[in-house]
């Protein structure tokens, strides 16, 4: 139920903006997932968003056809013990950026369809409350990596989402 009411809310707040004609955006940046091995059926999407609009926006859902479910988690360490823990949102401030990388916020992707194999690139749908949708791609990085491509590759181009 808490989602659906944020879902309504998200959709609204993208209603009232639009019919404003108040200028805002998220770019999108960086993109990036770490390969799974063949057994995984979780894996991690990672990304910087950057509020262009100047008011803020929120990060309210991510979906990918390579994953049965996609949900937005953060770290919390509470008395020394570090969990994953899923969130409704992700606030994105006002004209500042927000990096989802791994051992904090990041795409959760559950039930993978197959593998995600080095060299792949995969779709990354991500819903903001004020933005339009943001349809990006992600390319698969090795088991080991620790955050995106350099930026000779062409997977770092930014993306934009405006009204």
């Amino acid at each position: 139920m808490k989602h659906w009411v944020l879902a309504v809310a998200a959709m609204s707040f993208s209603l009232m903006s639009f019919s404003r004609g108040a200028p805002a955006g998220v770019q999108v940046e960086g993109s990036w997932a770490r390969a799974t091995f063949q057994e995984a059926s979780n894996g991690a999407a990672f990304v910087t968003l950057t509020d262009t609009s100047g008011h803020g926006d929120i990060l309210v859902a991510a979906s990918s056809p390579i994953a049965s479910l996609t949900e937005l988690h953060v770290h919390k360490t509470v008395s020394g013990i570090t969990q994953m823990r899923p969130v409704s949102v992700l606030p994105i401030p006002a004209g500042g950026s927000i990096t989802l990388q791994p051992g904090a916020e990041h795409v959760m992707l559950i039930g993978l369809r197959q593998p995600l194999r080095e060299g792949v690139v995969i779709p990354l749908h991500l819903v903001f409350a004020t933005s339009n949708v943001v349809e990006t791609t992600v390319p698969v990085r090795d088991v080991g990596a620790t955050g995106p491509p350099d930026h000779h590759t062409g997977h770092d181009e930014p993306t934009r989402a405006n009204h």
